[in-house]
Parts: C-alpha cells; structure tokens; sequence
C-alpha cells in the first residue's frame, strides 16, 4: 500500500479539523472535566494535546518553508507532557478558542503547500524535510490526520471508528503494519473490499469484518490484543473475535473506562484458522 496522494490528505484534514471543531462545540465545562476514552485523561486533556499537536505541526510547515527544520514540541515530550497540565483544566471556551486557533494554523499552513509536481523534484513543499521521525511535510499531515480523528473518538461525543472513511482505515493499515510480528503474514478481509495483504511472514491469518472494526487495536503498542492461537491479532478495544464460532464471553476493565473490554484468550485456534471481527460497538484508543 501507498500513502494518500496529498489531495486526499488534504481533504481529510480539512474534514477532521471541521468534525473535532463540531463536536468541540458540544461541550459545556462539565463535559470537559470529565474522563475521556484515555486512562488517566479527561476531555480536558485529548482537547489540550489536539490543541498541542496542531501547533506543533504547523510549526513543523512554516520551519520547513523556509528551509529549516525544528524539534515538534518545545521541550521534547517533557515539554509536551508539561503543557496538556496545565491545560486541561481550562473551561470549555477557552479549549474551544485555543484549538480553533491551532486548527486554522496548521490548515493554513498545509493549505499554502505548492501543487505536487512542482514540489516533488526538489524536496520541498509535501517533501520538504521536517524533524518529526526524520520524515517530510506528507508525513507531518498523516501524523495529524490521525491525530485529529482517532483522538475525537477518545471524546466520547458519539463520533467513533464505525464513522472514518475508508482512505483514512487503509492508511491505518499501511502505516500501522509494522506491528505484525516478523513470523506472520495477515490477510485483511474487508466486507465488500479487496483483500490486502500485510506482513510477509510464514504464519497466515485471515482476518474479516467490516474495515471500520479492523484499525482500531493496531494504534499503539500498550493496545489490547487477542491471542489467536500462536498469532498475535490486533483487535478493537470493544470488539468480539471468534474463530469458526468458538469464543469466551468478554469481561469489562476497571477504572475510567468500564465501556472497555479485555483482550479474549482464544482457545484451540491452530495455524491456519479464519478470524471474523465482529462489529464494534464502543470508541478506540488513540495513537
């Protein structure tokens, strides 16, 4: 798989960036005092690091356009941890200023890149470098597109996976495909699809379900996963796995988040088998 062509990109931050501002907009200062789908945050502190990580980003673009390249937050992650604390305790209006103006900065940012061809050839523009994991501008957007979608799912305002698009769960793919472990091969099976291939190991699994349920588990590595046999797969934090029928009942976690279910241990699973995931029906964590 490829990466989004950068109109696709742009399209896609252009709508993340609307649908966080929208559902934002719900808020009153009690929703933000309470906890989002993050252990340990509140919406209070998803809406202070999408506040952060839009300027970042930004920052990232307008260092790039002039032909320098700066760290993504002032302070390294100590900096970055530091700045959410402080501001997640900040009512609703002033999280709504604060990250509409990040927003409209990082959109503008991304908005004044030159058209492709005239930036493809000379590492600037999409490809000018930037200092997020030693990437290019094209790399900084599909941080932030997945920043802006999977962490408005952690606000739990109703808008969840079964709601991203179908570019933005292949690039999931793509991007996320490194967590397959060496000696496995994964044969994704979107309902209606084409199937996709990740993986180049010698252990196959085929994995089916609608492509909404599929990214999910695959966004960090502290996610849940569900052993299927001797594979590791990656599962949603609320979806049911069953290979040919045959599972255990889930059981809920403890803590901020009671929606959340534990991983399931998939009993009699031998190499081979077909695993069907079945619908989700809570929010996933962010990467």
């Amino acid at each position: 798989m490829t990466a989004p062509a950068p109109d696709i990109l742009l399209a896609g931050l252009h709508k993340a960036a609307d649908d966080v501002t929208s559902d934002v907009a719900k808020l009153t200062d009690e929703d933000v005092k309470a906890p989002s789908a993050l252990p340990g945050w509140t919406r209070g502190h998803v809406l202070a690091h999408l506040t952060g990580i839009s300027n970042a980003m930004a920052r990232q673009l307008e260092y790039a356009a002039r032909g320098e390249t700066v760290e993504l937050y002032d302070g390294g992650m100590d900096g970055r941890n530091k700045a959410i604390d402080m501001a997640a305790g900040h009512d609703a209006d002033t999280h709504r200023a604060d990250l509409s103006a990040a927003l409209a900065r990082a959109i503008r940012a991304f908005d004044a890149l030159p058209g492709v061809k005239d930036s493809a050839a000379n590492r600037t523009g999409w490809w000018a470098p930037i200092s997020y994991r030693g990437g290019v501008v094209l790399d900084g957007g599909l941080a932030l597109w997945r920043e802006l979608v999977i962490h408005n799912a952690d606000l739990l305002t109703g808008r969840g996976p079964e709601t991203w698009s179908r570019p933005f769960c292949e690039h999931l793919f793509d991007f996320l495909s490194a967590r397959v472990q060496p000696d496995d091969r994964l044969v994704l099976q979107p309902l209606g699809l084409p199937p996709v291939s990740i993986g180049s190991g010698t252990r196959s699994t085929v994995v089916s379900g609608m492509i909404t349920d599929m990214p999910p588990g695959w966004q960090d590595a502290n996610q849940p996963w569900a052993a299927c046999g001797r594979r590791q797969l990656p599962t949603a934090w609320t979806c049911r796995i069953s290979c040919r029928g045959r599972r255990e009942p889930p059981r809920r976690s403890s803590g901020l988040r009671p929606e959340i279910l534990r991983p399931m241990a998939l009993r009699g699973n031998p190499a081979g088998r077909h695993c069907h995931v079945l619908p989700s029906r809570g929010h996933s964590r962010a990467a």
